[in-house]
């Protein structure tokens, strides 16, 4: 019993590795102006959107059903809604898996509107590492500022997964900008069902 456990574990660490040093090598390809922390050590991402033909107040509009459906939860909230200066602000919750593991990862929302078009931004504020260890879920805060590729000289296992966290996030808010860009370009207003 004790030669299968032994096995099963140098399996799951071998196909661990071996899917973090692909993350690794698929983050050398993301441009380094997008590796970068603001001088909050927040990560941000944001977008313009080309809503020609809209008015501001139907650019509002359509940007407050996609937050009305979407961030309606103790989790995932309004912050602030003023019409009259064009801001939409929502707090967020999303939750990603990595293997075994999972990540809570906090975000801030923003959608900042004028005529004919619409500026999108998301930035990550805080994220939780939820893992399994000797049979309990430990949770740990995870500081951008101490992680890869923030702070480039650490341990070749701990950049590959710390480089699979962070293309992660990107593409988990990749994805947010894009359901919000069509949501201000169809006047979507059905809630997201990425997962169910």
């Amino acid at each position: 019993m004790k030669k299968i456990i032994i096995l099963l574990t140098g399996i799951v660490l071998t196909m661990t590795s071996c899917s973090s040093s692909k993350c690794l090598e698929t983050l050398a390809f993301v441009p380094d102006d997008e590796k970068v922390l603001d001088e909050y050590n927040q990560l941000s991402y944001s977008t313009i959107v080309d809503c020609e033909g809209l008015t501001r107040n139907e650019i509002y509009t359509r940007a407050n059903s996609y937050f009305i459906y979407n961030y309606n939860s103790g989790k995932a909230v309004i912050q602030q809604q003023d019409k009259e200066e064009g801001i939409l602000i929502g707090k967020g919750l999303s939750k990603e898996m990595q293997g075994t593991s999972f990540y809570n990862l906090y975000h801030i929302l923003r959608v900042d509107i004028k005529d004919n078009k619409a500026r999108i931004s998301i930035t990550v504020n805080t994220i939780e590492y939820h893992y399994m260890f000797n049979g309990v879920w430990m949770i740990r805060d995870v500081e951008l500022n101490n992680m890869y590729p923030f702070v480039p000289k650490k341990m070749k296992i701990v950049r590959n997964s710390e480089a699979c966290l962070f293309l992660v996030i990107k593409s988990s808010f990749e994805e947010r900008i894009d359901r919000v860009s069509k949501a201000l370009l169809e006047g979507n207003t059905k809630a997201d069902t990425e997962k169910w």
